[in-house]
């Protein structure tokens, strides 16, 4: 067994459109601020079990997050020659989280503040109850990964009554080249409304593409992420689940959301600076919510530089700046943030 972790802490400055300047404490900012154990049990003939527990929480205060103990990955599973496959608690593909995610093209990521990172324009998939996982291992370069809940947020009804996650991902690394590809769906089966009947949402489809080439000088990245029937903005800005109005034959409750559809892209390019890494990403986003065809659209250029102090403890410093425009103005998109801070694991 092994217990591992990762220290976050830094100060988080942020100036939002039509808001006071904020200044405050923040963990989390490059790493997750998280501690887990792991294991490994040897079953003979190129096969092991293997398990981990993962909890985050607040560097500032010790409180947790997310709620309830190994809120991040809580898995148990096989590895062998054929692969790997787990069962438990797992972030989805696009998560930008966990031992599945594949989201990548992007110097940033989600590090750092959404304004300025990919979470500030695409729609990323967040932590999965109930899941099941497959990744194959790598051949010529090649890797497949399937996902599936049977209950995003719990599994104690009829399949029907559930909410449903499905992922397909793909990535080919070769030499200086590394790409992925995903497609995922949710179902969103068990959402309710506040009066406690069904939403009727239309299924959420993510397509979500990324590459990048390092140069030796220097790497570049492109990322593209297209969006239809999405229940939320980026960075979770909500959206109403349903139409306001009402008719005579059909009342508001009742009627579908078809949810937002928005096309989303990122460009960044890293490079060695002094003994650190800086990083420029360029992001944007169009949007349209389908029901009431309300746009928004959002912009941000991010940047942050990483300093190495040893193999496992690193300084960082991050400055962000973003517009968000129509149904994201003076939006948690539209402002300047920046962020400083130390980070190290264990």
């Amino acid at each position: 067994m092994t217990l591992f972790g990762e220290l976050d802490g830094g100060v988080t400055i942020e100036k939002l459109r039509g808001k006071d300047t904020t200044v405050k404490m923040s963990s989390g900012n490059w790493y997750w601020t998280s501690w887990g154990i792991k294991g490994v049990e040897d079953l003979g003939g190129g096969n092991a079990a293997i398990f981990t527990l993962q909890q985050a929480f607040k560097l500032d205060n010790g409180e947790g997050v997310g709620g309830g103990a190994f809120n991040n990955q809580a898995f148990l599973g096989l590895q062998g020659g054929w692969g790997r496959l787990t069962f438990g608690h797992q972030a989805g593909l696009s998560s930008g989280d966990g031992d599945y995610s594949m989201l990548g093209g992007s110097a940033l990521g989600t590090g750092f503040t959404a304004i300025g990172n990919l979470a500030g324009v695409f729609l990323t998939t967040g932590w999965l109850d109930n899941s099941i996982a497959y990744r194959t291992q790598k051949y010529n370069g090649l890797q497949f990964t399937a996902m599936y809940s049977n209950g995003i947020d719990g599994d104690d009804k009829e399949w029907s009554k559930n909410s449903h996650y499905y992922g397909l991902g793909l990535t080919y690394d070769v030499g200086a080249f590394n790409s992925n590809f995903m497609f995922e769906l949710e179902d969103h089966k068990g959402t309710k409304l506040a009066d406690g009947s069904p939403a009727k949402l239309d299924k959420t489809q993510y397509y979500t593409a990324g590459a990048s080439y390092d140069f030796g000088a220097f790497t570049l990245y492109g990322a593209y992420q297209f969006v239809n029937h999405g229940t939320r903005m980026p960075n979770y800005n909500m959206i109403h689940l349903v139409d306001a109005s009402s008719t005579a034959t059909k009342p508001a409750t009742e009627i579908p959301t078809k949810g937002v559809r928005q096309n989303a892209a990122s460009v960044s390019v890293a490079t060695p600076v002094a003994g650190g890494t800086l990083m420029l990403q360029l992001n944007g986003v169009k949007g349209k919510i389908l029901n009431d065809s309300d746009k928004y659209q959002a912009w941000s250029i991010g940047s942050g530089y990483t300093y190495p102090l040893s193999k496992r403890t690193l300084l960082y410093g991050s400055v962000n700046y973003g517009q968000g425009g129509k149904a994201l103005k003076h939006s948690n998109l539209d402002g300047f943030t920046t962020v400083f801070g130390m980070a190290t694991t264990f």
